[in-house]
């Protein structure tokens, strides 16, 4: 959709027309959020929300448009169950952003936002979050109410190298005025524990839950590589990383990495070009975990990989096991899969540093990053882990088994 800019040199600042909405920002200034309609036929359009930062007006013109957000007063799609919700919500607290993870770490990835820039950007999610949460409280009649708070998950992977002055990307002139950011943002979680405390009824059970911890992520395994240089995995161009698995001569290769931590094996009637007989299939899992295990990092003469889960020995089969990893990679604290890896690219080395923005992870053997579990009071049935939280949640409810006879 069009939009319209004036730029004004002299105030340092810009006028926006944006469809029927008009904004005036001075350099550094966000908007608040600003329907953007998109026309479709002459009779229909699609609606949407976006913020706008003016970076700058001279000496170049500088202008972020945040990724758009469904509107929630006219949702093109449904984002809230009963549909009407999402628009009360708007309704009651404003416009909010509607998008998974609003906080927007790949701009900060990419260097379009700065670290201050993202910080701020990072607060208005998580302030909107906030703000959300107190009017849902009080709103609050009795049941289950369950909110979920990413800002300090997404802010930590950008900023907490910030804490680690021997993470590969820390920069000793910038990141020590940073060093304070994570540990405020927990302060700040902490008063929302307490304003849950005071506005909630009496007889409520609170529990304060993390799915994961965090640690610095400094060393980058490339599992494709490394199965590359260790017979698995075949190339067509020796020395071409290649994209997306182009350069992956199948018909010699016997595993692969996808995603972050998960391997498959190149199995016969399950890939499409899959070599290895069924029968091969548990022998060569194990040659492959056990070699994993014995990886040290030649730069830190630790292990890199302190787990290796394999599937069936690992989880319950819910029906989907079979098109699952074969494998689920453990990777000892400080290294994450890398990024490159996890589409497909195989690069010269099988472990590098990391010197991208995002430097702490949880993408680790989750015993390196244990979550969290706190009570107001002490629960009906242990939660020892995540797996059984909801059967302890429903023990309070007076359910000991699911689904109730």
């Amino acid at each position: 959709t069009d939009f319209t800019v004036f730029v004004d040199v002299d105030s340092n600042a810009a006028k926006l027309v944006v469809g029927d909405e008009e904004l005036i920002l001075e350099a550094g200034e966000w908007s608040g959020w600003v329907p953007i309609g998109f026309g479709l036929i002459p009779t229909q359009s699609l609606p949407a929300i976006g913020l706008f930062y003016l970076r700058s007006v001279a000496p170049h013109f500088e202008l972020y448009v945040s990724p758009l957000n469904i509107d929630p007063t006219a949702p093109a799609m449904p984002i809230s169950t009963p549909d009407s919700y999402a628009k009360h919500l708007c309704k009651c607290t404003g416009y909010f952003f509607t998008q998974g993870m609003p906080e927007d770490t790949g701009a900060a990835k990419a260097g379009i936002l700065s670290v201050d820039e993202f910080l701020a950007q990072a607060k208005i999610a998580g302030d909107e979050n906030i703000e959300q949460f107190e009017f849902i409280l009080d709103e609050y009649e009795g049941g289950l109410l369950f909110h979920y708070f990413g800002n300090t998950d997404l802010v930590g992977h950008i900023i907490w190298r910030a804490m680690d002055p021997d993470h590969p990307a820390y920069d000793p002139d910038v990141d020590p005025k940073y060093a304070e950011v994570m540990p405020k943002l927990y302060e700040k979680m902490d008063r929302v524990v307490a304003h849950a405390m005071e506005h909630m009824p009496s007889d409520t059970l609170l529990v304060v839950m993390s799915d994961h911890g965090f640690a610095p992520w400094r060393r980058a395994f490339h599992l494709n590589t490394w199965l590359k240089d260790n017979g698995y995995l075949a190339l067509k161009k020796p020395g071409v990383a290649g994209e997306y698995y182009s350069n992956v001569d199948w018909s010699k290769t016997r595993a692969y990495g996808l995603g972050i931590n998960g391997l498959y094996l190149n199995l016969e009637g399950r890939e499409k070009e899959g070599i290895v007989p069924p029968e091969n299939r548990d022998r060569l899992i194990h040659e492959i975990a056990d070699k994993l295990r014995e990886v040290i990092d030649p730069a830190t003469g630790e292990i890199a990989i302190s787990k290796v889960y394999i599937s069936e020995e690992t989880y319950t089969d819910g029906g989907w096991l079979h098109i699952g990893p074969d494998i689920q990679v453990g990777y000892a604290e400080g290294t994450r899969g890398s990024d490159e890896s996890a589409i497909g690219e195989i690069g010269p080395d099988a472990i590098t540093d990391n010197h991208d923005r995002w430097s702490g992870d949880h993408c680790m053997d989750h015993e390196s990053v244990p979550g969290i579990l706190l009570s107001s009071r002490p629960l009906k049935k242990d939660a020892t882990a995540l797996k059984n939280l909801a059967a302890a949640i429903l023990a309070e409810y007076g359910i000991d088994e699911y689904p109730p006879k």
